[in-house]
């Protein structure tokens, strides 16, 4: 029963290191980063994603009007 529960804790995380990726499509981070600044959807570009567990981080540049 015990190798069965440390089989356990190590699947799940395993398995949830691509839900970020998944869950948040690139067209996703763009609609929601437009409305959390404001700014028209093609007024900026996202670079430097990286995806982490259920958390995903990047870097928005917007460009010169």
């Amino acid at each position: 029963m015990k190798s069965k529960l440390v089989l356990a804790a190590l699947f799940v995380p395993v398995m949830m290191m691509g839900c970020a990726l998944v869950a948040v499509t690139e067209d996703a981070l763009i609609e929601r980063t437009a409305f959390a600044l404001g700014l028209e959807k093609g007024s900026f570009t996202i670079a430097n994603r990286v995806d982490d567990g259920v958390t995903t981080r990047y870097s928005v540049t917007a460009k010169n009007q």
